[in-house]
């Protein structure tokens, strides 16, 4: 009988990157790499994935290679006993490769040769307090004095850009961002980190920042700000942003009307490190997005004209629009909030059509229900339209969906559709007494 590999044995095997160095050639081209097993007739091959096992007839050959833990003890030979920076990138590359103890180890070393090795002592979790190194507590931040949570660190981050405290808030942001666990909070610190490095002229640390962000999954706000902050940045020239004349502006800065005075005289070459400079180069952009979801609205418009075909493709318009809007609202809050309200009652008008064709249509059903005096038939009728009530009260929840978001702009569209909702409910009661619920 064949002895099962024991489970602590198989996660050693699936989480030791040191183990993972053989390469299986098959017959058909194919190459997998991962620890090999030789299993009798088949061999096992322990993947990142998970095992993958091959009839032995199907393998051409194993190619053995170095380990991660091989070349490291190869890496770690070759280095001066007193070089804290090379140990330093040998620790960086077992962090890379996932040597765990290695790295610590080679950590260590740093800062036996070299006690105030910032880098080396914050990877191995030590704070300076007065002077002096201090064990960090585990998923905590050391933050004016005290220990706090990582995502009240962030605020305290936050708050110190805000007074433009920019290396204070670089160094409490940093801090934070590597015991942040949601990645609505990482995208929230990372883009503040990215703001920060900006405002010190840090370009390749701003957009460090911003490829975290973009590196994450989901659909987060900050990806979009992250997305242009980093276009901005690489298409500037050491920094410098060039600012176009003066036509414009209003609308671009038509909300913030205390900074136009400011605005006026920055004008050509500017530095990137001025956040009024950043903000003008991010509503640019806005006005190219709005610009776009205009012509997407106009077509959507023109599109629609009450035939469900058409209403369909003025809905994918609707959709497209949207998302332009959406995004140059990312950038600069409620920018878009007009063109989006407009989106929003075409949608609203295009559901109505819907609606008033299924309404009209019950309408009908329900005189012809009153005249019914087949009481089975009466029944049988009552609930075929309590389904059809019920698609209509579907349609008035999206309407109404879509009118909450402006409840101040669209309070009438709301109100009517809390009316005929109530009506309907009202209705829908009526038809289940006829149908015998």
């Amino acid at each position: 009988m064949r002895r099962a590999i024991p489970v602590v044995v198989m996660m050693s095997l699936l989480f030791s990157t040191g183990l993972w160095a053989d390469v299986v050639h098959l017959q058909d081209g194919r190459k997998i790499e991962g620890q090999v097993i030789d299993g009798g007739d088949v061999v096992k091959v322990v993947t990142r994935m998970g095992t993958v096992t091959l009839p032995k007839d199907q393998v051409v050959r194993i190619e053995k290679k170095k380990t991660a833990a091989e070349i490291y003890k190869e890496k770690a030979a070759e280095l001066a006993d007193d070089d804290a920076e090379a140990h330093y990138k040998l620790a960086l590359w077992c962090k890379e490769n996932r040597l765990g103890k290695e790295r610590v180890a080679e950590l260590n070393k740093v800062i036996e040769i070299d006690k105030d090795h910032v880098k080396a002592r914050a990877a191995l979790n030590y704070v300076q307090i007065d002077g002096k190194w201090v064990k960090a507590k585990r998923g905590m931040v050391y933050v004016n004095g005290k220990w706090v949570k990582p995502e009240e660190a962030v605020t305290e981050g936050k708050s110190l850009y805000d007074l433009k405290k920019y290396e204070d808030a670089w160094k409490v942001l940093e801090s934070a961002a590597e015991d942040l666990r949601k990645d609505e909070l990482v995208a929230e610190a990372q883009l503040y980190l990215g703001m920060c490095a900006e405002r010190l002229g840090n370009w390749d640390d701003a957009k460090s920042a911003y490829g975290t962000i973009l590196g994450l999954r989901g659909d987060h706000d900050q990806k979009v700000q992250a997305e242009v902050r980093r276009q901005i940045i690489e298409s500037s020239t050491g920094g410098m942003y060039l600012v176009k004349g003066t036509a414009g502006k209003e609308d671009i800065f038509s909300l913030d009307t205390d900074e136009k005075t400011e605005t006026e005289k920055l004008t050509g070459l500017q530095p990137l490190t001025n956040a009024l400079v950043m903000k003008i180069a991010m509503r640019e952009q806005c006005v190219g997005y709005i610009e776009k979801g205009k012509e997407l609205l106009k077509k959507a418009k023109d599109t629609s004209d009450g035939t469900e075909a058409n209403d369909k493709k003025a809905s994918e318009l609707l959709d497209e629009a949207e998302a332009e809007f959406e995004r140059a609202n990312r950038l600069v809050k409620d920018v878009a909030r007009g063109y989006l309200i407009e989106v929003v009652k075409l949608r609203v008008g295009i559901i109505n059509n819907t609606y008033n064709i299924q309404a009209a249509r019950v309408q009908g059903q329900l005189l012809r229900l009153n005249s019914i005096q087949d009481t089975k038939t009466q029944m049988q009728l009552a609930r075929k339209l309590t389904g059809e009530v019920d698609e209509l009260l579907e349609q008035l929840q999206k309407i109404q969906k879509l009118v909450q978001n402006y409840p101040d702009e669209l309070s009438t569209q709301l109100a009517n559709c809390k009316a005929l909702s109530g009506r309907l409910r009202a209705l829908k009661a009526q038809l289940n007494a006829f149908a015998g619920r």
